[in-house]
């Protein structure tokens, strides 16, 4: 069924759930440690207090888009 039938864009919902997801799920799906996401990010001054913080929780409190974050995630 395309997907302007099913009620939208399959890619969009996709990322909407994945900017909301738990830090720790996210690094899950791309086949890491969410500790050794932790400290990449860290690495990059970004700071994330606890890896249960979704992705848009984290990107505002960083000041940063949401995309930025998954970006550095699946690097």
């Amino acid at each position: 069924m395309p997907a302007s039938r099913d009620g939208g864009n399959p890619k969009a919902k996709m990322m909407k759930a994945i900017q909301s997801a738990k830090l720790e799920t996210v690094a899950e799906i791309a086949g890491k440690e969410s500790d050794d996401v932790v400290s990449a990010l860290a690495e990059k001054g970004i700071a994330v207090d606890d890896p249960g913080m979704s992705v848009r929780e984290i990107a505002k409190r960083n000041d940063m888009e949401a995309m930025e974050v998954i970006g550095l995630v699946f690097r």
